[in-house]
C-alpha cells in the first residue's frame, strides 16, 4: 500500500485528487502544543470556487482549517 492510500484511508478522504509526498507528517509547536501536521497536494485546478462561486482569479482560502484529531 502507498503513502496516498494509507493516509486517505485513516483521515476518510475521497477526493482522488488529493496527493501526499513520502514526507508528508510534521511535528511542530502549535499554540503551545506539539502538533502534527499533514501536508498534501491538490492535483487540480478547479474553475470556479464551490464556497463564493469566483472564477480562478478570484479564488480565497475558505477551507483552512484546523481540526484536533
Amino acid at each position: 500500500m502507498s503513502i496516498n492510500h494509507d493516509i486517505r484511508n485513516l483521515l476518510d478522504i475521497q477526493d482522488s485528487n488529493i496527493h501526499f509526498a513520502t514526507n508528508c507528517v510534521n511535528q511542530r509547536l502549535y499554540k503551545g502544543r506539539m502538533s502534527k501536521f499533514i501536508t498534501a497536494k491538490l492535483t487540480y485546478t478547479p474553475e470556479c470556487c464551490k464556497v463564493c462561486k469566483k472564477g480562478k482569479q478570484g479564488f480565497l482560502n475558505h477551507q483552512k482549517r484546523h481540526t484536533g484529531v
